[in-house]
């Protein structure tokens, strides 16, 4: 579940995607694959959304 925190996050910004991963201070040593797919995701998103506003 998540903390209280992250719920507070998602009700003030609602394009937010919350993404929890059961991890410790490692977590790019423990799911580095997962996380590198999320970034580049939202890498893709931000350019996307870029270039559609700069028309």
């Amino acid at each position: 579940m998540y903390d209280r925190d992250t719920v507070a996050y998602n009700r003030i910004l609602d394009a937010l995607e919350i993404h929890v991963f059961e991890s410790g201070h490692q977590l790019l040593e423990t799911h580095h694959r997962e996380c590198a797919a999320l970034v580049s995701s939202f890498m893709l998103d931000v350019e996307a959304a870029r270039l559609k506003t700069s028309r």
